[in-house]
């Protein structure tokens, strides 16, 4: 995994001062709390569109973030890199779950086609990447809303679709 972001993995330093170094000061992921690790009491996720994906847009400009992907024109390169980034963001993190809203994990393609077979290539590179640092997919904006109400019926049933498909495939949690 190449290094896109540039701070050390973010362990508990304490917090006895606030000045003990960057870190976790309150959240100790291993610290038993009646008869739990803080980690299963507190089980993060990391929101893949909102932290990848957003451009910092206001309604009166274009948007402000620079990702370290962004020097990859190819939308399937940035969506390639993009896994990889997120992944060694979450293992930085120590986070053990991400999540998701529909189908904006891969660009789309000039045919349905082509667009299924850039999510499918998309996926199995997640797939890849939980086996290795066994990260688990948490859920969906899809599964927690019942029905999108600016789509039409189609698209609401393909995006269940899709949304069952890739689940199964990531194994969500």
């Amino acid at each position: 995994m190449s290094e896109y972001w540039d701070f050390k993995k973010v362990g508990y330093v304490g917090n006895k001062t606030l000045t003990s170094g960057d870190g976790f000061h309150f959240y100790n992921p291993e610290e038993v709390i009646l008869g739990k690790k803080m980690k299963d009491w507190l089980r993060f996720s990391v929101a893949y569109w909102h932290t990848f994906d957003q451009r910092l847009v206001d309604p009166f400009g274009d948007g402000t973030a620079i990702r370290p992907y962004d020097k990859y024109t190819d939308p399937m390169d940035n969506a390639m890199a993009k896994v990889e980034a997120s992944f060694e963001f979450y293992d930085k993190l120590g986070v053990d779950y991400f999540c998701f809203h529909d189908r904006d994990l891969a660009p789309e393609g000039d045919t349905l086609r082509e667009t299924n077979r850039n999510l499918d290539k998309i996926v199995d590179k997640i797939v890849e990447y939980q086996k290795q640092l066994v990260r688990k997919c948490f859920g969906t904006r899809r599964t927690c809303s019942p029905t999108p109400v600016s789509l039409p019926e189609q698209l609401q049933r393909r995006s269940l679709i899709f949304t069952l498909t890739v689940q199964l495939k990531l194994s969500i949690v």
